[in-house]
Parts: C-alpha cells; sequence; structure tokens
C-alpha cells in the first residue's frame, strides 16, 4: 500500500547567527526565519518519513558564520536558500527572511526555479 503524500509546511523562526564582516569590520548579527514546503507522509511511519530540518538549522548556525566575507546581503541569503532547497529532495519550495540591523530581506523560490537557475550558472 502506497502512502498518501500531502505538503507540510515547517517554519523555523528567529534563529539567531552571524554573517562575517570585511576583515577590518566586526561580523555582523542576523536572525533567519525559513518556511519549508514538502511533500512527505500524511501519517509518516517512520522517522525518516518526516522532514529533517536540523542539518539547516546546524548549517545557519555553525557554517554561515564561517563563510567567507560576503559584501552583499543577497549573496547570504541566496547561499542559506540553496542550502534549504538542497537539503531534501521533497522539498518543493522555500522562502527565507533575513534579519541584519532592522532591515528585513526576503527570497522565496520553488525547487523548479533553484534548479533552472543552478542550470542556467552552471552552463554559464
Amino acid at each position: 500500500m502506497q502512502q498518501q503524500l500531502i505538503p507540510w509546511t515547517i517554519e523555523i523562526k528567529q534563529l539567531m547567527t552571524r554573517l562575517r564582516g570585511a576583515p577590518s569590520l566586526p561580523d555582523r548579527p542576523v536572525c533567519i526565519d525559513v518556511t519549508i514546503r514538502a511533500m512527505t507522509p500524511a501519517c509518516p511511519r517512520e522517522i525518516e518519513d518526516c522532514m529533517n530540518y536540523q542539518p539547516v538549522c546546524e548549517w545557519i548556525v555553525e557554517d554561515l558564520p564561517r563563510q567567507r566575507y560576503r559584501p552583499r546581503l543577497e549573496t547570504a541569503l541566496r547561499a542559506v536558500l540553496a542550502v534549504v532547497v538542497d537539503s531534501d529532495p521533497r522539498i518543493e519550495w522555500a522562502e527565507v527572511n533575513m534579519t541584519v540591523a532592522g532591515t528585513t530581506l526576503t527570497l522565496a523560490r520553488s525547487r523548479q526555479q533553484h534548479e533552472d537557475d543552478a542550470a542556467r550558472w552552471d552552463g554559464a
């Protein structure tokens, strides 16, 4: 018997991390919100059936601050969104909000848009 799949929405709110500043500047504190929509079983039978968002949280908190200096917030925002969408093939759509010094930037992409953009960059 095949399991029925339904869209699940996962929201990760107010995840605090830092963005590496220029060599002469301190790191900037940043607050990140992530919304993920994935197709997973309506009634998960095992933990593997569920969307594991923990690696996304760990990357944002531990690895993002170690990324090389990013002069534009948009670049960091795209990097976070790529990690989110690439984290699980069941993800259909994701949105990332990044707030730095009172300014919030938002980027949302479907898996198809993400893959189309990646193919364009790979082919360039």
